[in-house]
């Protein structure tokens, strides 16, 4: 497969990631701030904001595969200084607390609570593990994430729709990992 080929593979693959960030971000619009909830909720915004964060991100990876990493410049698209520094926490986010386990971004606290002996019996301690479960992007952060995401995802269509309409032939294939076969060669 050719360069060329392989960014557009990766452009609209991008497609996919990005759509998939966008529905984890609608679902933490139902996230309040002010609400008390119980774990399982938090832990359930928590998944929602993991999908969002690795979603958004994955295109930005690098691949164990054969294409490229997804970029702005493979589609002519400038972001301003709020897009970008929002692109950036993204990444970070990513790259810190959700796809690792980068200490300067960990939330939790232990401690142990020593229940004294009970008849002969040693005292026993218990571990007493705490993480912070609330969704960190919400509020004005989330929204500006859903108008990054968008604002991607029109950039890609603006400027690939045209080129698929000019030449629909360099836009077929079809990539099946679970398939050994393909429309494209490699």
């Amino acid at each position: 497969m050719e360069r060329g080929t392989k960014d557009k593979v990766r452009i609209l693959y991008s497609v996919r990631d990005l759509q998939m960030a966008l529905s984890a971000a609608d679902f933490l619009l139902g996230y309040d701030e002010q609400e008390k909830y119980c774990i399982e909720d938090l832990r359930r915004f928590k998944c929602f904001e993991t999908t969002l964060v690795i979603s958004y991100a994955r295109p930005f990876s690098n691949t164990r595969g054969r294409f490229p990493r997804f970029s702005f410049d493979l589609i002519g698209m400038q972001l301003d200084s709020r897009q970008q520094a929002c692109h950036n926490e993204l990444i970070e986010l990513r790259d810190g607390a959700f796809a690792h386990s980068d200490k300067r971004m960990m939330q939790m606290s232990s401690a142990f609570l020593t229940i004294e002996s009970i008849g002969n019996k040693e005292p026993v301690n218990f571990s007493l593990l705490r993480w912070v479960e609330r969704p960190l992007i919400v509020g004005e952060k989330l929204h500006m994430t859903i108008e990054l995401i968008k604002a991607v995802i029109r950039h890609i269509v603006s400027s690939e729709f045209p080129k698929m309409q000019s030449n629909p032939e360099d836009y077929t294939f079809h990539l099946d990992y679970h398939s050994q076969s393909s429309t494209s060669d490699e």
